[in-house]
Parts: C-alpha cells; sequence; structure tokens
C-alpha cells in the first residue's frame, strides 16, 4: 500500500503504466489500471526531511535517474528500482565559486534531461552539472551564464536545439553542451515548468506560471514558440499556476493540468492549436501529468492522488491514495486564553482533507511535549476543508475546495453542516466577524451573513483573491490578491485605500493592533490597519511563506520550501530555521501552556508536529541572544487518519471550452 505522497510522474518505458516518485525519496512502479507493482527502498537516513522528496525524475533506459529537494542525485535500476548509485549534494558542487562553508540549498527543482549519454541537472548550489549516465560519475560542474538562474525544465535536441526554463519566466534556445543560448525569450514572469517539443508544428510549448505585464499574477496559461524566441500563439486560460503538460502520441492534442483544478484540452491538429474542453471537478490542484501507450492520461494532484482518463478526458480509473492533510489550526474560543501563562489545556480546531476534528491539548512537564487526542471529528463531504473558524465551542465557518462555503458543527452530531453556500469561482480565505461571513475568491470578495449563509454583497476584483480579514472592532475589511496587492474596504463595500504589497499574498491576520501579511517576499508587519511596512521577516527563506503566528514577542512562520522560521517581532532579526519538515507546511499556531509557548505546525503528507519555544533571556548581552526553537515531538500520526474513509466527489466529464 502507498503511504507517501507522490510528486512526479512519467512513462514506464518498461510496461504500459507509469513510474513515478514521492516525497520520501522513493520511486515506484504502477500498471496501467494504477496497480501498485514495486518501490525501490528508503534512501540512507542523512540530512534534513526537507531535503528528500524527489522532483526531477527521467528515463535513462536501463537507470532512472532522480534529484531530491536537496540536490542529491539518485541511480536506480529501471527493472527492479534498487538503488544502485548515488551522488551526495553536498559533494557534487566546484566549491571555488561559492562562500565557505556553504550547503546546498533545498529547491524544489524539476529540470532535468538526457542527450547522448549525459544527464544535464542543476545541482543544490544552483550549478549546472553535466553526468555521464553510464558510469555515474561527473563530467562537469558550470555555472549559468545567467547569475541567480535556477533552471526548472529542459528539452535537448529536438528541432535541431537544447530548450531550457527557468524560475524568472525566461526560455533558452540554443545549446547545453556548450552553454551557449544566443536567444532568450521572456514569456512570464514565474516557473516555466514545462518545455515539451511539437514535432507536428516544430515548435515549443512552454506552461506559464504567473503571467506578465498586464496579466502578472492573473492570467496565465502556455504558449507556443519557435526555436528563434517568437512566440506564435498565447493561451491564458488559467487564474492560478500551471504545472504540467503532455501530448498524445501523434500530436494531436495537447494536455494542460493547472492549480485551479482543470484540465484544458487542446486540438493540435490543424494551423493552430484549438482550446476545446475544460475538466473540472477534481479533488484538488492538478500538479503533474503523463501519458502513455494507447494515449492513456494520467493526472497527479497534490493530495497524492493519481487519476487515469482518456484522450477526451473522461476519467476512467483512480489510484485511491489515503488523502491526509492539516490546512488550518485555530485555537477553539472559550477553552484557554491562548497567551494566559497559567493555562495547562486548550481546545484546537483543525481543518482537514474530509473536513475537520477538535484536538484536546494538555502541557506536559518541560521534558515532554503536550499530550494531544482527538476529541471529535465532523466529515462534510464537500472537499477537503481549505480554513476553519471557531465561533463558538461547537460550531465553525470554513472553505471547501474548490467553491463552497459553509457553517458546521464540529462535536460528532449527525446533522453537522448548518448551512452551505456554493460560490462562483474557486475560494481561497475566509474571515468572521460581527455575524458576518467575508470570503475570498478567484473573482470577487464575497460578505456573506453568519446566520443564514446568505449573499449579502459581492465586490469584483481585478485579480484572484486570496485573504480575508475582517479586524475585529473595526468596520474596515481588508482582502489581498494573487497579484500582491492588499485593498481596505469600508462598511460599505467602497475601497478605503489600497497599497502594492508585491509577491503573492497567501495570508493575514491582526496581533496586538497590527496587521501581518504573508507570501511571496516573507512575512510584512503593517503599522495597526495601514499601509506603512514596519518590519519585513524573510531572512534565508525559500520560496513562499504560507503561513505565521505570534507567540509573545517573536513570530513564527512556515513556508513553501518547508521550513519552520521564528523572528525576533521588533527587529527582525533570524532567531531559528528548521528545515526537517517533511512535506508543504499549511497550518500553524501557537498557544501557551503551563508557562511556555508551543508551535503546532501542520501540513501534507499526513503530521502534526509541536516546537516548544524557548523562553527569552534578558541577561546576555546586545544585540540579544535566545534559545532557539526546541522541536519535541516529530509526528501525531494516529490523528490523521481517515478513519471514516472519506473520498472527494469524482472529477466531472469533459465539457466545452467557454
Amino acid at each position: 500500500m502507498l503511504h507517501s505522497r507522490l510528486t512526479r510522474l512519467i512513462q514506464d518505458a518498461h510496461g504500459d503504466g507509469l513510474i513515478a516518485c514521492d516525497i520520501d525519496g522513493r520511486v515506484h512502479r504502477f500498471d496501467a489500471d494504477l496497480r501498485h507493482l514495486a518501490a525501490s527502498p528508503y534512501p540512507e537516513p542523512g540530512g534534513p526531511r526537507s531535503g528528500r522528496p524527489l522532483y526531477a525524475l527521467v528515463d535513462a533506459g536501463r537507470y532512472l535517474i532522480g534529484r531530491d529537494k536537496r540536490g542529491t542525485l539518485y541511480r536506480w535500476d529501471a527493472d527492479d528500482l534498487r538503488l544502485c548509485d548515488m551522488i551526495d549534494a553536498a559533494n557534487a558542487t566546484d566549491r571555488r565559486a561559492l562562500p565557505p562553508d556553504e550547503e546546498p540549498s533545498p529547491t524544489i527543482i524539476r529540470g532535468a534531461a538526457i542527450s547522448n549519454g549525459l544527464l544535464y541537472v542543476m545541482n543544490g548550489y544552483f550549478q549546472l552539472l553535466t553526468v555521464d549516465v553510464e558510469t555515474f560519475t561527473i563530467r562537469q560542474i558550470r555555472d549559468w551564464p545567467h547569475p541567480d538562474v535556477m533552471i526548472e525544465s529542459i528539452s535537448l535536441g529536438h528541432g535541431g536545439v537544447d530548450v531550457a526554463g527557468d524560475r524568472s519566466g525566461n526560455v533558452y534556445f540554443g545549446s547545453i553542451a556548450n552553454l551557449d543560448f544566443p536567444v532568450i525569450a521572456t514569456v512570464d514572469s514565474g516557473n516555466i515548468h514545462r518545455v515539451c517539443y511539437d514535432p507536428r508544428h516544430e515548435s515549443f510549448w512552454v506552461t506559464l506560471d504567473s503571467g506578465m505585464g498586464e496579466h502578472h499574477r492573473n492570467r496565465n496559461g502556455v504558449a507556443v514558440l519557435q526555436k528563434d524566441g517568437t512566440v506564435l500563439h498565447r493561451f491564458l486560460f488559467a487564474r492560478n499556476d500551471v504545472e504540467c503538460l503532455a501530448f498524445t502520441a501523434d500530436y494531436g492534442r495537447a494536455f494542460v493540468g493547472t492549480f485551479d483544478g482543470e484540465l484544458a484540452i487542446f486540438d493540435n491538429t490543424g494551423d493552430a492549436p484549438t482550446l476545446r474542453h475544460r475538466v473540472g471537478g477534481f479533488p484538488h490542484q492538478i500538479i503533474d501529468c503523463a501519458t502513455t501507450v494507447g494515449d492513456r492520461l494520467y493526472l497527479l494532484t497534490q493530495d497524492g492522488e493519481v487519476h487515469r482518463h482518456n484522450a477526451d478526458g473522461r476519467r476512467e480509473a483512480g489510484l485511491g491514495f489515503t488523502r491526509r492533510c492539516v490546512w488550518d489550526i485555530r485555537a477553539v474560543p472559550g477553552s484557554a486564553r491562548p497567551t494566559s501563562s497559567d493555562a495547562t489545556s486548550v481546545r484546537l480546531l483543525a481543518a482537514t482533507d474530509s473536513g475537520g476534528m477538535v484536538l484536546s491539548v494538555r502541557a506536559g512537564d518541560s521534558e515532554r511535549a503536550p499530550t494531544v487526542v482527538v476529541e471529535s471529528q465532523f466529515v462534510t463531504d464537500l472537499g477537503f476543508s481549505r480554513r476553519l473558524v471557531p465561533v463558538g465551542p461547537d460550531e465553525s465557518v470554513g472553505i471547501a475546495w474548490p467553491n463552497t462555503v459553509f457553517c458546521a458543527r464540529t462535536d460528532d452530531n449527525p446533522e453537522t453542516l448548518r448551512w452551505e453556500t456554493p460560490m462562483g469561482s474557486n475560494v481561497h480565505d475566509v474571515a468572521v466577524r460581527d455575524g458576518l461571513v467575508q470570503v475570498a475568491t478567484t473573482d470577487a470578495t464575497v460578505l456573506i451573513s453568519l446566520t443564514s449563509g446568505a449573499v449579502l454583497e459581492s465586490v469584483p476584483t481585478t485579480a484572484p483573491a486570496w485573504i480575508s480579514v475582517l479586524p475585529e472592532g473595526r468596520e474596515e475589511r481588508l482582502f489581498g490578491t494573487r497579484s500582491g496587492d492588499l485593498v481596505c474596504l469600508d462598511s460599505q463595500g467602497d475601497v478605503q485605500w489600497s497599497t502594492r504589497v508585491g509577491g503573492y499574498l497567501k495570508r493575514a491576520g491582526v496581533v496586538d493592533g497590527d496587521l501581518y501579511v504573508t507570501g511571496g517576499g516573507g512575512v510584512r508587519r503593517f503599522q495597526g490597519i495601514g499601509t506603512t511596512v514596519l518590519q519585513t521577516y524573510v531572512e534565508l527563506l525559500d520560496n513562499t511563506v504560507e503561513n505565521f503566528a505570534r507567540a509573545g514577542d517573536v513570530i513564527v512562520c512556515v513556508t513553501y520550501g518547508m521550513q519552520v522560521a521564528m523572528y525576533d517581532v521588533a527587529t527582525g532579526e533570524l532567531l531559528d530555521l528548521h528545515e526537517e519538515v517533511e512535506d508543504f507546511a499549511k497550518a500553524l499556531c501557537t498557544v501557551r501552556l503551563a508557562g511556555r509557548w508551543y508551535a503546532f505546525v501542520g501540513g501534507r503528507g499526513g503530521y502534526l508536529t509541536v516546537y516548544a519555544i524557548d523562553e527569552i533571556a534578558t541577561d546576555f548581552p546586545q544585540p540579544t541572544r535566545r534559545k532557539a526553537l526546541l522541536r519535541l515531538h516529530t509526528t501525531y500520526p494516529h490523528l490523521l487518519a481517515d478513519r471514516d474513509g472519506v473520498t472527494a466527489r469524482e472529477p466531472v466529464a469533459a465539457a466545452p471550452a467557454p
């Protein structure tokens, strides 16, 4: 049985099924019906767990070769999946160009390709490796000719040219052997996750992650380029990241998967591609795809599920992966004062893939982690709960993927749902205050009655709204967008002010009267509910900050780089950084029990981790020295089993494109 979330799919050249890799550094073989046939052994322990996930995977004939998040390379026997060789990330580098004591940076990089018996891939220091496939030895280590570039996708030798896409929207045309790329086309402002050659039209298709210009972080999709860098076609059909691309065997159809949870199907038989169908209803965002014998299409969603579809987009089979994630976690009102020094217990409300659960947390002694037990668990059957906001001891308001707002009991009551209200587009965040619920959606910020679930007001947004804030004791309503704008509305729904924060915004909250916003560029602390940034917490963070929480005069945050970091609130000084998180962290809250602060972190892959935050020492000389985050316990896996066997709703059949 498969327990680890999958991260990549490729066609099995030795059969008619799939090869996949996972977050624990293993590769797996599946047949055409998604039966699990074999798996490689776990790699030897070493380095942080955040370095183990495999994101680059290529078929090298007799071998399969993968790169993990830290930059270590693995070579497996393609027949029996035994691990044959490994090149450790720490040794695969030219240190002459690096600062002393530099270590590999755990970073998601998918770009790897083989040509003439040589593998080209970036190492953990973002230098380009050339590796002999047969001997698995490094031939060359070179700096990419353009500084600070991370290569995300590579296509070699097709159309007489080598093509690479980076994480800043650039596509390079030339020779990778000579590191000579005379043509560079900038087609996006973010990741080029996939470059695919289309021999039918002698062109290259590339995915567009972020959009650019007037469409920046608002509309994106795919572009089709000639090898001279000319853009032949651009299709902007997505409002979120576009991660994957695949063709049928005759290149007559192209399949594109998006973070909107949609599959776009293109007819590629004519002079110009045409978007024919868009298939929705997937249980999560689509992160990878592959086509195999008979034009079977396999789609991997972020929750670890694999879906088999035919070339028309109709679903035929699924892997049946057990979904586990803690998406959100908050203290239940009245259970304890989260900042009280004498509280010994607290109730926490956690959003999960099936609905939610209430956790009873009781302080242990100074050497033991708190005791955590499941007090109750409820199921909504609406899709995974992206957010849950407690609105009483046994009631919550939540948002469920893809487009539902709901109010539910949290106490095992058989009549769980009080109301549910569908939105017109994907839901991203929710806030509650004074009988009002504000929902951030792809197309609008929507105001709903807490009592009835009725829509009271809908304010269209020019870019997807990703954060929602209703500050307590005030009349303002705030929302933030994927394009990095923070907007304040008055009580009538009119814009009071707006400011460009930058990056893209993920979550926000008000602590001690100040607004905190997470996203690209770290965590920003604003003065009150205004536009002045007092502090930015970003040192050593990799990728987007997902969530934050205050604990006295320190701030804790978690990132897409699978990090947990702690900063001094006043100075922004980095106090501690942990990179052993096993999968993407989503949920984060801090509570004070028996005089000590704790941080609870939950995320994909099925984990809930507790950290203790040591008290601040006041007698150290300046600059202030503090003790670091102390990890007390790895996970509480028994809490996260999907005991009700709830699965997501089935994807809908193919529908005509609008």
